[in-house]
């Protein structure tokens, strides 16, 4: 998934969020690009529709791009809220990642360990 992203990445970095869609083998069905959305809630209800539109989207995987603020004090209530949404409509949210220049954070493992 990281090759994935990292390809699909605009460089300069600037705030997007990269979807990809996957079946139930984990391979990708779909790439999707956002301008930052104005909510993670807003992002998952259009990410469920566009899985629900195809009857082998069954997982999703996120890329956030936040080049100056990369971690927020809110992830990791936003990754539980994004997976309960998942979670409801049948489809996992396999993982969430924000890319900085400063590096990759795992925001669903660190959802995890709190």
């Amino acid at each position: 998934m990281f090759a994935v992203f990292s390809l699909a990445i605009r460089r300069p970095l600037r705030s997007e969020v990269v979807a990809l869609l996957m079946d139930s083998k984990q391979r990708g069905i779909g790439l999707l690009s956002f301008d930052t959305p104005t909510s993670c809630s807003a992002l998952i209800d259009q990410l469920i529709g566009l899985c629900s539109t195809t009857d082998v989207a069954t997982s999703i995987a996120i890329a956030s791009v936040r080049p100056i603020d990369p971690l927020q004090s809110t992830d990791a209530a936003d990754f539980h809220q994004m997976q309960q949404h998942c979670q409801r409509a049948g489809i996992e949210l396999r993982q969430w990642i924000v890319v900085s220049c400063g590096g990759v954070h795992h925001i669903s493992a660190r959802a995890g360990e709190l």
